[in-house]
């Protein structure tokens, strides 16, 4: 019994109990992302680490965020994680649409130029509460440049 109470102390001192806990952080491997469009691209691999663009041409590529509880009323924020190499330009956008197509918002936000040290790049988005209505779904499309990669997708919610 002293051990399920210690446990639970430990949970909800860390944040990690839904319940009392202000954020829920849902990562998205980027290995479920897939080309944008009908067309296959060849030279788009995946690994355990992530999406590589292995093409002498950016790729588009849209990865599912699922939302698993309404949105904070500071909204909705997306990180992407990856990989881009010097003097290359990525891109993604966090976009939110209904189910009838309609979209209700979007969010653009890039990485110009030279990334931190080791090429990794850590971007984020933000949608206010009322581009994410309860009936709406949310998505991530990235231009990867040639030799980019992307490792996951976190959602704070």
């Amino acid at each position: 019994m002293k051990t399920k109470i210690a446990f639970a102390a430990f949970l909800s001192a860390a944040g990690l109990c839904a319940q009392g806990s202000a954020i829920a952080v849902t990562t998205v491997p980027a290995t479920l992302c897939k080309t944008y469009g009908a067309t296959a691209v060849s030279g788009l691999s995946s690994s355990h680490t992530g999406l590589y663009n292995t093409n002498p041409a950016p790729v588009s590529v849209i990865c599912p965020v699922p939302r698993t509880r309404p949105a904070a009323a500071d909204g909705y924020r997306a990180f992407v994680n990856g990989r881009q190499p010097t003097g290359t330009t990525l891109s993604c956008t966090l976009h939110s649409q209904r189910h009838d197509s309609y979209t209700l918002g979007a969010s653009t936000f890039a990485r110009v130029g030279d990334p931190t040290p080791g090429g990794i790049v850590r971007m984020s988005a933000v949608l206010t509460v009322d581009k994410v209505s309860p009936l709406s779904y949310q998505s991530v499309w990235c231009s990867l440049p040639p030799g980019a990669k992307l490792f996951d997708i976190e959602l704070v919610q």
